[in-house]
């Protein structure tokens, strides 16, 4: 009788320990996932991170017809999808030109895609979209959505979130009439934007 009580006795001590083992071991198990998860989740959010940079420029705004020189600014954002591809959206200000006694100044919305070819710190970039400006005119106001294109180079600089950007950008103003005194003007040209500046990345 008590060898068998002393039998009953060492399978519950056996059946106790086992199921103290896999109790632990669904908990290091969850554990271990959750922290994949957390780890994952973090490195996703740094992976988005990575790819995302904004910052601005200044320079010169180009105005064929008007043939004068204005200041331009843009403020930009853009994100990388791929090393050799990015999408951007800026605030393009082509500044106010005169030609006595006529005056237009163009700002607005720039959306593009661009190509890049990274070589390390280094890249150089086109860029190819629609510009979604505004137009403030002696007589009366405007606005409308033109392609727009441009070229430059970005070079980040080694231990630092921060980089140079210098580009160039072409938009086209086509056939457009404007009410400027002393009478209609007809616009069918192209303003430059030549710009350098600094941008952020993480």
């Amino acid at each position: 009788m008590k060898r068998h009580v002393r039998i009953d006795a060492a399978i519950l001590a056996v059946c106790v320990a086992f199921s103290a083992a896999m109790a632990q071991a669904a908990e290091t198990a969850t554990t271990v996932t959750t922290t994949e998860t957390t780890t994952e989740e973090k490195q996703s959010l740094f992976a988005f991170k990575d790819r995302l940079n904004f910052g601005g420029g200044a320079g010169v705004g180009l105005w064929d017809d008007f043939d004068d020189e204005t200041f331009a600014y843009r403020v930009h954002a853009w994100w990388e999808f791929i090393p050799w591809f990015a999408v951007e959206i800026e605030w393009l200000d082509m500044g106010q030109a005169e030609a006595s006694p006529n005056k237009a100044k163009i700002d607005g919305f720039n959306l593009s895609g661009m190509p890049r070819v990274p070589f390390g710190d280094f890249a150089i970039f086109g860029k190819i979209g629609c510009y979604f400006w505004d137009g403030d005119q002696d007589a009366d106001g405007g606005g409308d959505q033109d392609l727009s294109f441009g070229a430059g180079m970005t070079y980040k600089i080694p231990n630092l979130p921060i980089g140079v950007r210098a580009e160039w950008t072409r938009v086209y103003l086509k056939d457009r009439d404007v009410a400027l005194p002393p009478g209609n003007t007809h616009i069918d040209e192209h303003i430059d934007a030549v710009t350098v500046g600094g941008y952020f990345h993480w």
